[in-house]
């Protein structure tokens, strides 16, 4: 069976006139091209689930069920059959618009959202006056009732929540920075070097937005969510610190 986007559209089409007519869906006539059943399913379950959220992303498609190798051979690559569907283009204001919440209304967003509109997030909230801080309408929920608008780290400084590893890099060193003296940070493996002070050793930490995206053997990590409790099921970390456990070091207060 060779798929191809006239095929993709076609399927597409079939399910969304059998969803606005509420009626049943038939498939059978695309056997003859040589689809299988599967793969008409896997079709129906990506256009359900990303005209629902068009912001997912691969692994959350691999957590419905749909293998790495399906969203290639099936779907054409996730972003390609985003564009199909037509929502290749959604953005934060979509987001909003979707949610009935005006700009300017309390609204608090899930820390996935921020990292994948903080662009557009920052420009919207952000204001002049204070370019470091969200507006106060806006939160972003790091984890459940821990809430930020901004990053507090040593005297009385703020910084933006960090979006990247980079970012999160930048922010923990600052709030390290009593008891770490900085030695390097390697961009493409995201490992922070430090040297602690007054000792004659070096420790590696590697740093990423969640903990389900450690790569590396070295001892210790620093993450904004710990999404994965267990590090035994992934990379072995003897220490891994979140960006709740890092503000609430310096910080206990908040």
């Amino acid at each position: 069976m060779y798929m191809n986007d006239s095929l993709r559209l076609n399927i597409i089409q079939e399910i969304e006139d059998a969803t606005s007519n509420s009626t049943s869906i038939d498939m059978s006539r695309f056997f003859a091209f040589g689809l299988s059943p599967v793969d008409i399913g896997l079709i129906l379950t990506a256009t359900t689930l990303l005209r629902s959220e068009p912001y997912l992303k691969e692994h959350d498609l691999i957590e419905h069920g749909i293998g790495i190798k399906q969203i290639q051979r099936v779907l054409g690559g996730l972003e390609h059959f985003k564009t199909l569907l037509g929502v290749h283009d959604y953005s934060f204001a979509d987001y909003l618009k979707d949610r009935n919440v005006e700009i300017g209304s309390d609204i608090a967003v899930p820390y996935f959202i921020y990292q994948q509109y903080f662009a557009e997030i920052r420009a919207m909230f952000s204001p002049s006056s204070n370019p470091k801080h969200l507006k106060s309408t806006l939160m972003v929920e790091i984890e459940e009732g821990f809430h930020l608008s901004h990053m507090p780290i040593f005297d009385n400084s703020i910084v933006l929540i960090p979006a990247t590893a980079a970012e999160l890099m930048l922010v923990s060193m600052n709030l390290l920075i009593n008891d770490y003296c900085f030695i390097h940070y390697d961009h493409a493996s995201s490992i922070l070097t430090l040297k602690p002070i007054l000792q004659d050793r070096f420790i590696d930490i590697e740093v990423r937005c969640y903990s389900s995206e450690f790569k590396h053997k070295c001892g210790g990590g620093i993450c904004i969510i710990d999404d994965v409790r267990n590090q035994a099921a992934l990379v072995k970390k003897t220490k891994v610190m979140c960006l709740r456990q890092l503000i609430e070091r310096v910080n206990p207060a908040k």
